[in-house]
């Protein structure tokens, strides 16, 4: 008989069982035991180093964060490492947000500049059409006359209509 099977067998004669863990408590106990490392590699970050190399791609995974700052217990920790370090970290994200509200105004004023533009030429091709219009009625070509200025005035009415939306 297998060793294995002779301590079960061994186990159960003397009313001993093992028994497995649970998935529940399999994941407490894990997430305790991150929790006890992490807070180890906060106090000493040299901790770090001492863990196998996949328990640290873990635990970088679990400090992963999203947006300009980190959370406040990291920043601390980083202001340990390095005097000055959150400060110098606030001031980027100061200075991302500046830059970012600076870009924006730019590209509004753009598009202002844009609008007004289009604006303009539509008034200046409604004004040509409309005297060619004329000119062409005075010589005698009433057909394209009564279009060309038709375009004209459509040209106005639609600019009104898109100045007071």
């Amino acid at each position: 008989m297998k060793k294995a099977d002779q301590n079960d067998q061994l186990g159960s004669e003397k009313g001993i069982t093992e028994k497995e863990p649970s998935k529940s408590e399999s994941t407490e106990a894990d997430s305790s035991e991150i929790r006890r490392v992490l807070k180890a590699i906060l106090e000493d970050p040299k901790t770090l180093q001492a863990l196998p190399e996949e328990s640290r791609n873990s635990i970088i995974e679990a400090f992963s964060f999203s947006g300009p700052l980190p959370p406040p217990s990291m920043l601390e920790s980083y202001e340990k490492i390095v005097a000055g370090s959150a400060d110098r970290i606030l001031r980027m994200a100061e200075k991302e947000q500046d830059h970012r509200i600076d870009w924006e105004n730019t590209a509004l004023k753009g598009n202002i500049s844009i609008q007004k533009r289009g604006q303009n030429l539509g008034f200046l091709i409604s004004i040509i059409s409309m005297s060619v219009g004329a000119f062409l009625g005075y010589s005698g070509i009433t057909a394209v006359a009564i279009i060309l200025v038709s375009v004209g005035i459509l040209g106005f009415i639609r600019e009104l209509i898109e100045k007071f939306k």
